[in-house]
């Protein structure tokens, strides 16, 4: 009976030692349990910041590139316009100048009865019936020179070449030859003959065997005027007065 007494505390005691014992192991079990769980929870938090670093990383990147490319892009851009202001100004200086050119032509045009046809009048080749007749007209023209020179044989050859520069040129002109009109024409011109000054503004004026050139055609018709031939004259005091821009260009040139 005693022994049974004793034996029911002893009992409780290893049944308390025993719970105590697997409480302990559930306790170092959950701490384990957790100690994984935070560790495993902290790698993947700092997998999330390294993976957000790189991602803002490569953004940076990216953005930095794409900036990059519209800095290049710009430059490129800013190259294209100032070609196309570049080109944009030299088309309106060729229209500054072709628009001389037409204003110009345009004068000639609309005073047909009194403009550079008047000196086309002058210039024209006449027809002879004879020799006789063809050299008393020569003798005609070289007596209209602006100063007399003296009539020796060299003087009577030379102005006999001017003419017959001065002819062959005409003869090439009837024939829309005016390159080879030109030629000669510039030759007479150099010895000092009017007429064919004249004529040669004219075909610059009106690109006769020449490029198109309004300032070396007046700066003709200025030389013209300067050695006695009325008709050119005319046409430098209207050029003087209304376009004076180009009359300094020719006198200059």
């Amino acid at each position: 009976m005693t022994n049974e007494k004793l034996s029911i505390p002893s009992q409780v005691f290893k049944w308390f030692e025993k719970m105590k014992s697997n409480y302990e192991r559930n306790i170092v079990s959950v701490l384990d349990r957790f100690e994984r769980t935070t560790k495993e929870q902290q790698k993947r938090v700092d997998d999330l910041h390294l993976s957000a670093m790189e991602n803002l990383s490569d953004s940076h990147e990216a953005l930095v590139n794409s900036q990059q490319q519209q800095i290049e892009q710009l430059k490129k851009d800013i190259h294209f316009y100032q070609t196309q202001v570049s080109q944009q100004q030299q088309m309106i200086d060729q229209l500054n100048q072709r628009y001389d050119t037409v204003i110009a032509k345009l004068f000639i045009d609309s005073n047909s009865s009194n403009t550079l046809k008047d000196i086309e009048d002058v210039v024209t080749k006449p027809t002879f019936d004879d020799k006789d007749n063809e050299q008393s007209f020569i003798t005609k023209l070289l007596n209209e020179a602006t100063e007399p020179v003296p009539q020796n044989q060299n003087s009577r050859e030379n102005k006999s070449n001017i003419e017959d520069y001065f002819q062959q040129a005409m003869l090439h002109r009837e024939q829309k030859e005016y390159t080879q009109a030109v030629e000669y024409f510039e030759k007479a011109a150099e010895l000092k003959h009017a007429k064919a000054m004249g004529a040669l503004g004219r075909a610059y004026f009106l690109a006769e065997g020449v490029d198109e050139n309004p300032v070396m055609g007046l700066h003709w018709l200025i030389k013209a005027a300067e050695h006695g031939l009325p008709q050119a004259q005319a046409r430098v005091d209207f050029y003087k007065e209304n376009e004076p821009d180009l009359y300094y260009l020719a006198t200059s040139t």
